[in-house]
């Protein structure tokens, strides 16, 4: 057998439960917060435009370095030049003279 709600029953749900319209009420609250949160945000076009920019710098920055010599093939090429410039003092031949 089914018995309807009383009053008393529907006074003790509503203190634990919200309405429809307390539910839509505070789901409209909800969204005007949420849009004010996000508006500063970029929309994924403009996100994916300026990832793109800044992966084309990071190819550029990494292209650059792979092309400038490290310290250390800086060091050896000072070590090569040394025992040169010693054979050829100002850059010049040495010439023996007869």
């Amino acid at each position: 057998m089914l018995m309807a709600l009383t009053k008393k029953d529907i006074d003790l749900l509503s203190e634990h439960f919200v309405t429809k319209s307390e539910f839509n009420f505070r789901l409209d609250e909800l969204e005007e917060r949420l849009d004010e949160k996000i508006k500063f945000l970029p929309t994924k076009d403009e996100f994916y435009v300026s990832m793109d920019k800044l992966m084309g710098k990071m190819e550029k920055i990494e292209q650059e370095l792979t092309l400038t010599p490290s310290h250390s093939d800086l060091a050896d090429l000072e070590k090569r030049i040394m025992p040169l410039e010693e054979i050829h003092p100002g850059g010049k031949h040495l010439t023996l003279q007869p």
